[in-house]
């Protein structure tokens, strides 16, 4: 019931336009090594292979360590949450002068094609459900969706049933202020 309300209340404080971000210097791998390491309890629980790919080098960026924390937790709870068990999930961070491209890939259900259009929409809900029942709200991709946009980036996904799906976003290197 608590996390229902705080993505009801996410989800009105972005609607009203009042999304507000702490933009500091951060590292983001740092971030997400410890996002990685926080959701590997659930994976060790379903028998998920959780794998961080680190770049070797990456730059400091500037933007909301926590919304983006609340980001990469949606992403890589929803790949851990329709994946079987001895799969794997791989998360991915790679840096361009321009940008960071990170990528959540699993090797769960895959999404219907139908379902993706309306996918980062607030209360939609893909076909596919949850592998061992685990709750949704359908506001979760609709929040990372207005999140990664606030920062000056973008999110997609791409899909095949029955192989998995990878969800991508990308940061800006040097957000506009």
């Amino acid at each position: 019931m608590l996390h229902l309300v705080s993505d009801l209340l996410d989800v009105s404080s972005i609607e009203s336009g009042e999304l507000k971000l702490n933009r500091q210097p951060a590292d983001l791998v740092r971030l997400i090594e410890h996002n990685v390491t926080l959701n590997r309890v659930l994976a060790s629980r379903k028998r998920i292979d959780l794998v961080f790919n680190a770049p070797p080098a990456a730059p400091v960026l500037t933007f909301d360590a926590g919304k983006i924390e609340q980001v990469l937790n949606n992403l890589i709870s929803n790949a851990l949450k329709f994946s079987h068990s001895g799969t794997r999930v791989i998360v991915r961070s790679e840096f361009t002068p321009q940008s960071v491209t990170v990528s959540v890939r699993d090797q769960g259900q895959g999404i219907p094609a139908a379902d993706l259009a309306r996918l980062f929409k607030p209360f939609s809900k893909a076909s596919v459900r949850s592998t061992a029942g685990e709750p949704s709200t359908g506001l979760g991709l609709a929040i990372v969706r207005r999140i990664v946009e606030s920062h000056g980036g973008r999110i997609w996904v791409e899909s095949i049933v029955g192989q998995g799906s990878t969800f991508i976003f990308t940061l800006p290197v040097s957000p506009d202020p």
